[in-house]
């Protein structure tokens, strides 16, 4: 039996099947939503609370909240700036551990009535960190 390999043909760097990719630009460090489950969340303040832990981010269909302990599938939410309040129910879409009583669980509102909805716009307005001012941080 002969031993035949199959080679690739080497390509110069000016042969027409060379794929040429641009060059990353210097703004490597962004923020901004890279897909569409990120498109209106929003880092939120320590001015806004919530009962199911840290407040991570809010939008008007969920939120991320950091907890001690795992949620169950649903639960019992209530979100507050002080001025303003959402109690809902809340469905428990993914939970990571990550570490010694700390977990990352994303929720999802059940049916909120527009004057809710309303009520959450107004609390991310006033208190989310908008994007700039992470890029000025870093």
């Amino acid at each position: 039996m002969s031993d035949k390999r199959h080679h690739s043909p080497k390509l110069s760097p000016h042969s027409p099947q060379t794929i040429h990719r641009p060059k990353a630009s210097n703004a490597s460090h962004h923020f901004e939503p890279v897909d569409d489950r990120l498109t209106g969340r929003y880092l939120m303040g320590g001015a806004v609370t919530c009962n199911a832990g840290k407040l991570v981010n809010l939008s008007t269909e969920g939120a991320l909240v950091v907890s001690r302990t795992p949620l169950g599938a649903t639960v019992p939410f209530m979100v507050s700036d002080g001025a303003c309040r959402v109690a809902c129910s809340a469905k428990v879409l993914r939970t990571r551990c990550l570490g010694p009583h700390r977990h990352s669980c994303a929720l999802q509102f059940d049916s909120l009535r527009p004057e809710e909805v309303a009520a959450i716009e107004h609390m991310i307005a006033r208190h989310h960190i908008p994007h700039a001012a992470l890029r000025d941080a870093a």
